[in-house]
């Protein structure tokens, strides 16, 4: 799994500068599992008991105060984080976080900056010139992408011509535009679709920047300029 530093409360940084946060809750997006019923009916039997409270989260230990807490971001941060190290029965199993940066890429922002003093601090807990910035990670290293802070690819997102995510997020889209595209060729019968290939360290212009990723997929920029995948009459 990974875990969602967008999530936490930044008051852990204020008060605390450079200290990891005592829980990080999981990222829902990404999540490989070993098969086991032993596991499963333990989970299931916190989730029964309602072992979640408004203020002190799950267990009572402030697993939670972040998104999805009471659901499954929630309920495996707890169980990996306390419950299977002290009270499981399954005699094992162990729950391995993955670096962001190569798998769940979502291209996020690690600095948060305090709102009265600007003094900035990384969000994983380490000092900032340890601070692992995921937007500068070679596209070619990355394992898995999870479509979030650069939005989804059939909401044909804006230009983003400003942000520090720019040029990664481009990469993320054109890839998939591109799986897309060769799913089109495929059920057309055409072979492989054509693709235009995208530098990642190229300084587009905007209306470069549109279409060099896109493949003629998106008409505009925007929600609603989609343009649907042709299903074959046969499915």
């Amino acid at each position: 799994f990974t875990r969602d530093y967008n999530m936490i409360n930044p008051s852990y940084f204020f008060n605390t500068a450079h200290k990891q946060p005592k829980h990080v809750g999981v990222q829902g997006g990404f999540i490989v599992v070993r098969p086991s019923l032993d596991i499963y009916q333990e989970l299931r039997q916190q989730v029964l008991i309602g072992n979640f409270t408004e203020h002190a989260a799950w267990g009572g230990l402030g697993f939670g105060g972040f998104y999805g807490d009471q659901t499954i971001q929630g309920l495996w941060t707890y169980y990996y984080g306390s419950l299977i190290s002290s009270t499981s029965s399954t005699g094992g199993g162990v729950g391995v976080e993955l670096n962001r940066c190569y798998y769940n890429q979502m291209a996020d922002n690690p600095i948060e900056v305090h709102p009265k003093t600007n003094k900035t601090y990384c969000r994983t807990g380490v000092k900032l010139d340890e601070c692992e910035n995921c937007r500068d990670t070679d596209f070619q290293d990355i394992y898995s992408i999870h479509f979030t802070v650069c939005g989804k690819p059939w909401w044909c997102p804006r230009t983003m011509v400003n942000r520090e995510e720019k040029y990664i997020c481009g990469a993320f889209l054109a890839r998939w535009y591109e799986v897309r595209q060769s799913l089109q060729a495929m059920w057309d019968g055409n072979g492989t679709a054509a693709t235009t290939p995208y530098n990642i360290t190229t300084n587009y212009t905007s209306n470069e920047w549109s279409l060099s990723y896109r493949q003629g997929i998106c008409g505009q920029d925007g929600k609603g300029s989609y343009i649907p995948l042709q299903i074959p009459s046969a499915f």
